[in-house]
């Protein structure tokens, strides 16, 4: 392919769901030849999104 460098996204999940789960931004990581440059989002996930909403919907 000859990239340069791959950046891949993440989830950011935590220590103990990517041990028991697995990663596949850590495996590629791992097992690249060139540089990864992982990214989370900017936007949280819907379940995050909607529990940061209530509080604000009731004031």
């Amino acid at each position: 392919w000859g990239a340069d460098m791959i950046v891949i996204g993440t989830l950011g999940r935590g220590p103990i769901r990517r041990v028991l789960r697995g990663s596949v931004d850590a495996a590629v990581m791992r097992n690249c030849a060139v540089p990864v440059l992982p990214v989370k989002p900017r936007v949280p996930r819907s379940g995050q999104l909607a529990a940061n909403r209530r509080p604000l919907e009731m004031a």
